[in-house]
């Protein structure tokens, strides 16, 4: 499992730096860095992200995710308020966090 992880951030650290303006591609690095327990380098790299518009829904709320593990709610929620979901999926993930976290 380590072996695959380790060869997965390898692999998405690429994509990143072949592609920085990517947001999926940092999507996909940043949960490796939460799956490996590093949030603060997941966030570091999902506030790169976000100094962009983030046009999918589910890299915006993995942002907003790791905003609430890391204690940051009011940030979160301004994150939550400012942003109009487009699918159902999304406004439910949505809800379920701001429940969650009582915001």
């Amino acid at each position: 499992e380590d072996k695959k992880l380790t060869r997965a951030e390898e692999l998405a650290k690429k994509a990143v730096s072949l592609q920085r303006e990517n947001a999926d591609a940092a999507d996909t690095l940043a949960q490796i860095y939460i799956a490996k327990g590093d949030k603060a380098a997941a966030l570091k790299l999902y506030e790169e992200v976000a100094a962009r518009p983030i046009a999918n829904d589910d890299v915006y709320l993995n942002y907003v995710s790791v905003l609430l593990e890391l204690d940051k709610k009011a940030l979160a929620s301004r994150k939550l308020a400012s942003r109009e979901f487009k699918s159902e999926a999304a406004k439910q993930r949505a809800e379920s966090l701001k429940q969650q976290y009582g915001l």
